[in-house]
């Protein structure tokens, strides 16, 4: 079943799905700095994927009561959990740097792109229209 979203709840859903992409795009830069060693430009643009984070946070808030009927969207939503856990392991070993390297790169890209292509595919009949 498709909810009916007013203006702002639609406006919601296509901003969310942008910044998706716009944090998949920063991934993308982090991976092509730490494999060039670069760490603080990989590590400045981690910080703006981080401050995205908190923003998904905010709004799966409100995305978790405008769907609260629809176990399978909130279930796709709650996935991004699985990227918050990877970014607390993060946390334990960050000053390390082939170690933040390889929790970016073999953990933390991967579940956020897993994430992002489960949510790009819920969302897509929401903001067609």
């Amino acid at each position: 079943m498709m909810y009916n979203l007013d203006n702002n709840q639609h406006e919601m859903m296509i901003q969310y799905s942008h910044l998706l992409t716009v944090v998949e795009e920063g991934f993308d830069y982090v991976e092509e700095q730490y494999q060039l060693e670069k760490w603080f430009e990989g590590d400045r643009m981690l910080g703006d994927v981080f401050l995205a984070f908190t923003q998904f946070e905010k709004t799966n808030q409100l995305m978790n009561e405008l769907f609260k009927n629809e176990t399978t969207i909130l279930n796709d939503i709650q996935k991004f959990d699985t990227v918050i856990s990877i970014v607390a392991d993060l946390e334990k070993v960050y000053e390390l740097e082939t170690e933040r390297k390889r929790v970016v790169l073999n953990r933390l890209i991967p579940a956020f792109s897993a994430w992002k292509e489960i949510l790009d595919v819920t969302f897509k009949p929401y903001i067609q229209h």
